[in-house]
């Protein structure tokens, strides 16, 4: 009895110790919206939800053998991005990709800065991303300070949509430009598709821990992609994911909180609207 085809969705980022965000955050959304997960591995690090401890990075031709052995055999729907680390590894990801005779559609989360604000990024990595990566990607999804130090200047509402416009232009892609880090009672993003801006709202969740919804987000939207969304669609269900996860945290130590699972995915809690 043959079996049935899964989308399958890959991630080549860093993983995280204790379990909430990189690789172990984008397996456990790829799983929640139906996706088979793999991976490439571009980072071991000693982490918890307080903080990283240690970085140990994997050599770019190391991970540029995890993406051609996941490629070589597994029909990947989409690629999710996130810690790269290193412009090396940017080269080698970006050699990787012009191998492939169909490009997957591919979310870049621009990682440079745990949540805890330690850094998780080495020498030239954002210029690197920007004159390399970014061209090749579906969709970009910095949040406020990643976002702040591309355009350089800071990011407020009332300049939010022309920062929007500077990114898509310099990144050369669609851009999701995350509000999480504005101090508003509603969370906005701002999507620019195809020269077409969305503001995409919910409800800020108090949770307990938003460690790893950067990750999460830009998973869910990759496999969104993968199951053959539009752009538009994938972001409005991967919010609305992201949202029930933040609903859901559970504690995992005496001090230590996790994003739960989403459970079902109402999406009637995020807001869209073509501005």
């Amino acid at each position: 009895m043959a079996a049935a085809m899964s989308p399958v969705c890959l991630t080549v980022a860093g993983s995280d110790s204790g379990g909430g965000a990189g690789i172990q955050a984008d397996l456990k959304a790829f799983s929640a919206l139906g996706c088979f997960g793999a991976t490439a591995i571009t980072a071991v690090t000693s982490q918890n939800p307080h903080g990283v401890t240690a970085i140990h990075p994997v050599p770019a031709t190391d991970v540029a053998s995890q993406c051609r052995a996941v490629c070589g055999a597994i029909s990947v729907g989409a690629i999710k991005t996130g810690m790269l680390y290193s412009a090396d590894i940017v080269h080698a990801l970006c050699t990787e990709l012009d191998r492939l005779e169909s490009r997957p559609p591919l979310v870049i989360d621009p990682v440079l800065v745990a949540t805890s604000g330690d850094a998780l990024a080495h020498d030239a990595l954002a210029e690197c991303l920007i004159a390399h990566l970014t061209p090749r990607a579906t969709l970009v999804t910095p949040n406020i300070p990643e976002a702040e130090a591309i355009v350089g200047y800071s990011i407020d509402p009332a300049n939010m949509q022309d920062a929007l416009e500077e990114l898509a232009g310099r990144l050369g892609t669609d851009v999701l430009l995350k509000g999480g880090h504005l101090d508003s009672d509603t969370a906005t993003d701002l999507l620019w598709n195809n020269g077409r801006v969305f503001a995409c709202r919910s409800r800020v969740v108090d949770a307990l821990s938003t460690h790893g919804t950067g990750c999460t987000l830009a998973a869910a939207i990759a496999a969104g992609l993968a199951q053959g969304q539009s752009v538009v669609a994938a972001v409005t269900r991967a919010k609305a994911c992201v949202y029930g996860c933040l609903e859901n945290t559970i504690q995992i130590g005496p001090a230590s909180y996790a994003l739960g699972a989403p459970g079902t995915i109402d999406l009637s809690v995020v807001d869209v609207e073509e501005i």
